[in-house]
């Protein structure tokens, strides 16, 4: 006499099983943020003053998230970024970070653009990167001041790993300081992945196979 043993689990349950487990996750939300420091280098001395400021950006997002693009703006387009130096990665822990300067350049030639531009590879929550700017009056290479050209109207604006910006804009700032901070951090909240639209086909696939395979397991009685 021949026994069938039925299995605990058919074949279009397990097939359901897999294709359902990454399918409608359910939203999740993170931290999307950053942290940039603006400061009077005369503190260095290797450096001069506060016509060639320090910028320091950290990225504070949530892990999983890195930082891909940075831009900086004059704001006032009757001057420009000159020239940048003392470009540094501050903080790496994971020894990926590539950084690649997309505008202004590292000579100092009197003739700059308005947007500075940055573009990052392994720019990782946790990591920072620093860097200096000469800003001039468009033609002449006199001495500038940040907080009189770049904070009436300048803004800075980043661009992260999963697609989300965020921004600040410099029209508020104490003019008599030496340090100021400026820091996005706003929750985001990633939507559920959606079902497919085959997904039911899939569906009737995965039974109509179940059912083939248990017509031919089943023995002819006579």
């Amino acid at each position: 006499m021949l026994t069938l043993v039925r299995p605990k689990q058919s074949f279009a349950a397990a097939c359901l099983a897999l294709v359902v487990s990454g399918v409608g996750a359910p939203a999740s939300a993170m931290t999307v943020s950053y942290l940039l420091t603006i400061n009077d280098p005369i503190f260095n001395p290797r450096n001069g003053n506060f016509n060639v400021p320090d910028f320091q950006l950290t990225n504070t997002s949530d892990p999983g998230v890195s930082i891909t693009d940075f831009q900086l703006s004059i704001g006032d387009t009757t001057f420009n970024y000159d020239f940048v130096r003392n470009e540094s990665v501050v903080s790496d822990p994971n020894n990926d970070f590539v950084f690649t300067l997309n505008t202004v350049g590292r000579v100092n030639n009197g003739s700059g653009d308005d947007i500075l531009s940055y573009s990052f590879l392994g720019f990782d929550p946790g990591d920072s990167f620093r860097f200096e700017v000469d800003i001039d009056a468009d033609g002449a290479g006199v001495v500038e001041d940040v907080r009189d050209v770049v904070f009436p109207a300048g803004s800075a604006f980043v661009t992260f790993s999963n697609g989300n910006t965020r921004g600040n804009t410099f029209n508020s700032v104490d003019p008599s300081g030496t340090s100021f901070q400026f820091v996005q951090n706003l929750p985001t909240t990633l939507a559920p992945v959606p079902v497919p639209a085959t997904f039911p086909l899939l569906l009737g696939a995965l039974a109509f196979g179940g059912f083939a395979m248990r017509r031919r397991a089943t023995p002819m009685l006579g």
